[in-house]
């Protein structure tokens, strides 16, 4: 039986509780119905109180990047689910990640939320959010999936840190392939960070498809090392990486192949 969920965000307020300012989840850019679903994945957590839940408490207190939200949610929703449709369960000590009650047979989560441009969009809108006037447009040369952490710091410290005294100033990063038009006095009462990509050729687009795919089947090797303590299912969220009409379903392929 599932319980009916409290109103407002008490479940996710409960585990914000104490975290430091600079949590992913209280950046400025949050979408607040991802928020509403993270509300609902820990409360119902919260409900059915599987083993370990402490750990994975105190771990989403500790996240550092949205990337790492991404990752633990994974995990989360999953339990989540268990606890909705009544099946024990408990987080596991190490691997695989969760255990169902008999402790034979368990589950291996994974995702990997990979996209450099996006990165650097999203850390300039929280970083520019207390800056009204400026509109910003990142034009990247193609559509890169990865870009170097160190490469987007740099790219968002540089672009932050100017003094904008220009009606128009341009700013050229080929390290990430990319240059940042910024605008001033444009009367909006917020900043605006919009992105584009310059190339939109088949060819670029099938590159960044094929990164896409190495990135998801470097995941599924990895969790299938991880799975090898008893038999478990294992379970590749590609929600974060693909688009639209595009197949996810040839990753089960993928994977049972290389099984």
């Amino acid at each position: 039986m599932t319980e009916p969920l409290p109103k407002g965000r008490s479940g996710l307020t409960s585990w914000m509780a104490g975290v430091r300012p600079g949590h992913p989840l209280n950046e400025a850019w949050m979408w607040p119905p991802f928020l509403d679903a993270m509300d609902e994945i820990i409360t119902s957590l919260e409900v059915a109180q599987p083993l370990r839940l402490s750990r994975k408490r105190a771990a989403f207190r500790a996240l550092q990047s949205f990337d790492a939200v991404l990752e633990q949610r994974a995990e989360l929703v999953v339990g989540a689910l268990l606890a909705r449709a009544g099946i024990p369960f408990e987080f596991a000590a190490d691997h695989p990640d969760l255990v169902f009650a008999q402790g034979r047979y368990g589950i291996e989560v994974g995702t990997r939320a990979i996209d450099g441009p996006w990165a650097i969009h999203h850390q300039l809108e929280a970083s520019l959010a207390d800056r009204p006037g400026l509109h910003v447009v990142l034009s990247f040369d193609q559509r890169p999936l990865k870009i170097a952490a160190a490469e987007v710091a740099r790219v968002v410290d540089s672009v932050v840190g100017q003094a904008y005294t220009q009606p128009t100033t341009a700013l050229r990063y080929d390290g990430a392939g990319l240059t940042v038009k910024v605008m001033t006095d444009t009367g909006i009462s917020s900043s605006r960070v919009v992105i584009e990509f310059q190339s939109h050729s088949n060819s670029e687009l099938t590159g960044h498809m094929n990164e896409v795919e190495r990135e998801i089947d470097n995941k599924i090797a990895e969790k299938r090392r991880q799975a090898q303590k008893m038999p478990a299912i294992l379970l590749v969220d590609v929600s974060a990486w693909v688009g639209p009409g595009y197949d996810p379903g040839r990753y089960g392929q993928r994977s049972s192949v290389a099984s």
